[in-house]
């Protein structure tokens, strides 16, 4: 993990060569989605935080994050917990589902409050099966 970190801190480097075009890139990612909240007239974009259900201890990646979109646009978002997957052999609850919803510069406590409001309406929380009824 840690070689992956300084590869990607050379990449993003500012001496790096391709420095600049990424900056352009980001900037146009931002423009777009500002542009398409905008047209829809909505205050955040809600999705899963990841398409593929995590991976088994010992596996060596995890694919297919969604949380690039925040870090693409620096777009600010919050994570919270979205319900659970089918129950399932090695998962007798389900799998512990996150969703995230990305607002625009400044959406932080507009965020929050819907993160808040989901959590509260539609109680998806489960205690571990582990754990005794209190």
């Amino acid at each position: 993990m840690q070689s992956v970190l300084e590869a990607e801190a050379v990449i993003g480097g500012p001496d790096h060569p391709t420095s600049t075009e990424r900056v352009r890139n980001r900037e146009k990612l931002r423009i777009l989605v500002a542009a398409k909240m905008a047209e829809l007239r909505i205050d955040a974009i809600l999705y899963p935080l990841q398409r593929v259900l995590p991976a088994k201890a010992g596996e060596r990646d995890q694919p297919e994050r969604n949380g690039v979109l925040s870090h693409g646009t620096g777009f600010p978002a919050v994570t919270f917990p979205g319900g659970f997957s089918e129950a399932g052999e090695t998962a007798p609850i389900g799998v512990p589902v996150g969703a995230e919803l990305l607002g625009l510069d400044y959406a932080e406590p507009r965020l929050l409050a819907l993160a808040y409001a989901f959590d509260k309406a539609a109680g998806v929380r489960k205690p571990p099966v582990s754990v005794p009824a209190l």
